[in-house]
């Protein structure tokens, strides 16, 4: 990202989120979770810590910098 830009945020990420949390995964509280993505993913995958983080989860972020 250029230095000085912002980024813009896309609300259909917090919902697919949700869905990938709550309905796909069905994570409860307590579980562990491993959030594994690339850079590229980054926007997604802090999305999905947070819903977990509210739903009590204990989620792991692990980006992967490999091409």
């Amino acid at each position: 990202m250029l230095k000085g830009a912002k980024k813009l945020y896309d609300p259909r990420l917090s919902k697919l989120a949700h869905l990938l949390v709550n309905y796909s995964l069905g994570v409860k509280k307590g579980d562990q979770l491993a959030v594994i993505g690339s850079v590229n993913a980054q926007p997604l995958m802090l999305e999905v810590y947070k819903e977990a983080l509210v739903i009590g989860a204990l989620p792991d972020l692990l980006p992967s910098f490999s091409a």
